[in-house]
C-alpha cells in the first residue's frame, strides 16, 4: 500500500462547532475550529511550539504568529498550548497518544481563499493538501484522482518541503508515499507540467533504471543519507553534518531505535555512530546540552573511561549500543538528521 498527497486550490465546509476568528481592522484574518471528536486527547510529541495562554483565545493567537502552526492542543486548567505544523483525525493519522480531560483540540482554517476548507495549509510552503491512501499503487489513477478533486499530485521540489513532508507524514501507515514527475528519455525527470525537476533526494544507488520511472519516499530512507568515516573520528563527523546544515542524528526513543534497525539494515560497516556525549558526572548529553534519558546499551555497556562516544553495533543480541572513543581506528557509518 501507499499514499498520495493532493495539492489542491479553493472553498467552504462547516466541519467545527465552534470557531475563533482573528481580526485585523474588522477583517478575519485567522480561523481556528473545535474538533470536538478530539476533545480530551492531546498530543506533545513533535510539536512546533508550546507556550502558556491564558485562554483559547491567546492559545490561537501564539499559533497565528508561528508560521508552521496548523492546529492546537489546549489546556483548560494548565493554560498549555501545544502547537503542530499537522492536523490530528481519529479516522485517519496522525492519532493523539495522550488523554486528559481538560484538553481541546483546534484546527486552523485558510481565510486567504487560497484552500477549500477540506484542505490543510502549510502557510510556510503555501501549500494546500489532503492526504489519502490506495491499495495498489498506479499512477495514472492517483492523478486522475488528485485531478479530480481540483489538484494535482503533490511535488517535492526543494529540502524544505522534504522536510515537511518527512515531519508531518512520519506516523503514516504506509512506508511509502507517491509523489509526483516522471522520468524522461532522456534521464532527466520532470512534473506533469513539463517542469524539469532540479531537488532530488536519492536513497544510494537510486534511480535505478528507465522501467521505474516514477518516484516513492519511502521510509528506509528516513528523508536522510548515510555517509561513512573511515576512520571514526567524531569532530570530523559532526563538522560534516553541520557544513551541510544538519546534525548528527540522535536516537532518542524506541520508535527511533527499531527505525534506524530497518533503515540500517543493509549498510556497509557494523557501526553506526550517533549523536551522543559522556559528561563528566556520568551522564550523557547531545550537543545542544539536552541530557539522553533513552538507551540501548549492550548488556555491561557503557564502560567508560575514555570511550565518551556512542556506536550502535550489530552483535549476537542485534544492534545494540556500546560506548567508544570518539577517535579510533574502526569505521562506521552515520547519518545527518536536517
Amino acid at each position: 500500500m501507499a499514499m498520495s498527497i493532493v495539492r489542491s486550490p479553493s472553498h467552504c465546509m462547516n466541519f467545527h462547532v465552534f470557531e475563533i476568528l482573528s481580526l485585523a481592522d474588522g477583517i478575519v484574518v485567522f480561523k481556528a475550529n473545535l474538533k470536538i471528536e478530539l476533545n480530551e486527547l492531546f498530543e506533545k510529541s513533535g510539536a512546533v511550539g508550546i507556550t502558556l495562554a491564558d485562554n483559547k483565545i491567546r492559545c490561537i493567537g501564539d499559533c497565528e504568529s508561528i508560521g508552521e502552526c496548523l492546529s492546537v492542543f489546549y489546556n483548560v486548567d494548565s493554560k498549555e498550548c501545544v502547537m503542530h505544523n499537522k492536523q490530528f483525525d481519529l479516522s485517519s493519522f496522525p492519532v493523539p497518544s495522550g488523554s486528559g480531560a481538560v484538553w481541546r483540540y483546534y484546527f486552523t482554517e485558510d481565510v486567504t481563499g487560497t484552500c477549500s476548507p477540506e484542505n490543510n495549509y502549510y502557510r510556510p510552503l503555501q501549500f494546500c493538501y489532503s492526504v489519502h491512501e490506495i491499495t495498489s499503487m498506479n499512477f495514472t489513477d492517483t492523478n486522475a484522482f488528485c485531478a479530480a478533486r481540483g489538484g494535482k499530485l503533490a511535488a517535492v521540489t526543494s529540502q524544505e518541503m522534504q522536510d515537511y513532508f518527512t515531519d508531518f507524514l512520519a506516523d503514516r501507515p504506509h512506508i511509502r508515499i507517491c509523489i509526483a514527475s516522471k522520468e524522461q528519455p532522456d534521464g532527466s525527470w520532470e512534473l506533469e507540467d513539463g517542469t524539469t525537476m532540479s531537488y532530488f533526494n536519492w536513497y544510494p544507488g537510486q534511480p535505478e533504471s528507465a522501467t521505474q520511472p516514477f518516484i516513492v519516499i519511502k521510509a528506509t530512507s528516513l528523508g536522510d543519507i548515510i555517509h561513512e568515516s573511515d576512520p571514526i573520528d567524531f569532530t570530523q563527523i559532526k563538522a560534516f553534518c553541520s557544513s551541510r546544515g544538519g546534525e548528527l542524528a540522535a536516537v532518542s526513543s524506541d520508535k527511533m531505535n527499531s527505525y534506524f534497525k530497518e533503515f540500517l539494515d543493509v549498510r556497509p560497516h557494523i557501526r553506526v555512530c550517533i549523536a551522543g556525549e559522556e559528561q563528566q558526572d556520568g551522564s550523557w548529553a547531545l550537543e545542544d546540552g539536552t541530557t539522553m534519558s533513552y538507551f540501548n546499551w549492550y548488556p555491561g555497556q557503557p564502560e567508560s573511561g575514555n570511550q565518551g562516544c556512542i556506536v550502535i553495533k550489530d552483535t549476537s543480541l542485534g544492534d545494540m549500543w556500546m560506548d567508544a572513543s570518539c577517535a579510533y581506528s574502526k569505521s562506521c557509518s552515520f547519518v545527518c538528521k536536517y
